[in-house]
């Protein structure tokens, strides 16, 4: 078996006609066989006139036009039209940004629209296990941890910061010791997303929205554009250590993002805000569908 050095340096030598690596052909024939040659269906859009609406619209077709080969490339151009558009609404840096998205659209939006509120419901239960993984890692990272505690106005929220720091005292992030850390590390995290409470070492701690979206805007999906944009990883897609769960994982991450972009999107531009949320949510439902056919027990792994 070659290794994945030689087959880097092949890809390029044999460029237009080198083969696809073992994950990239698997997925691309997933999305061909399971879900009929398309991984995602798109909102409808409406026309508009506002520059900066249809700059992250540009971004938005670029996403959509590789979710069927390449996730990872979807979730860098849907990150870049949430930046541009969440930019022209809230004129702050992406973290502090983030936070005020949070706490003023996000928990608001989806705790007032039912369909909504369960159709998130539905998709923190397919959260992908390497998605977990990946967030519990961050939990180590003190410029992560940081961004991840803040409250409402910006400080450190404290059940916030004592819920991270019973789990990061608890658990190792070493993977000598996967089996008994980082792996129910991670699934205490499932559970932080799909339980009202958790307890922890006999404490219990009430899990509010606020903290499953600061974790996964916060300390997922901005981490996670952060690790591809700055090259602080190899290509998910060209190494050794890629198997379907890590297209799973770039998927995953693509789909929430567009869905907090329409959300900012349909608060400053529907009238009839309800239809639009119902809509939005059958939207999330189809896709996830979509994503559940794909991907199957990979999810999982």
């Amino acid at each position: 078996m070659k290794d994945f050095k030689t087959k880097r340096i092949e890809y390029v030598n044999n460029w237009p006609n080198s083969i696809l690596f073992k994950w990239e052909q698997e997925y691309e024939e997933r999305v061909k066989l399971l879900a009929k040659n398309t991984s995602f269906i798109p909102m409808k859009m409406d026309v508009l006139d506002n520059e900066y609406y249809n700059r992250a619209i540009s971004f938005l077709i670029d996403a959509i036009e590789v979710i069927d080969r390449r996730p990872q490339h979807s979730f860098s151009y849907i990150f870049t039209a949430y930046d541009l558009y969440s930019k022209s609404v809230c004129n702050k840096n992406i973290t502090d940004r983030n936070v005020e998205l949070i706490y003023t659209v996000f928990k608001d939006v989806i705790t007032n629209n039912i369909e909504l509120n369960n159709a998130f419901v539905e998709c923190f239960k397919e959260i992908p296990q390497k998605t977990l993984q990946y967030l519990f890692g961050n939990l180590y990272n003190e410029q992560i941890r940081k961004r991840t505690i803040k409250d409402d106005q910006c400080r450190d929220d404290v059940s916030r910061t004592l819920l991270i720091d019973s789990i990061t005292n608890k658990y190792s992030n070493d993977f000598t010791n996967y089996s008994t850390g980082i792996r129910p590390g991670s699934r205490l995290l499932y559970h932080i997303f799909n339980k009202d409470t958790v307890n922890i070492d006999g404490q219990d701690f009430k899990i509010s929205i606020e903290d499953r979206l600061s974790l996964l805007l916060s300390g997922y999906i901005y981490s996670l554009r952060n690790d591809n944009e700055h090259g602080s990883t190899i290509s998910a897609t060209k190494s050794s250590m890629t198997r379907m769960s890590t297209f799973a994982n770039s998927y995953f991450a693509f789909f929430m993002t567009y869905y907090f972009l329409l959300i900012v999107i349909f608060e400053n531009t529907k009238v009839d805000k309800k239809k639009a949320y119902i809509e939005l949510a059958d939207n999330m439902k189809s896709n996830l569908d979509l994503y559940k056919k794909i991907f199957g027990h990979s999810i999982k792994e």
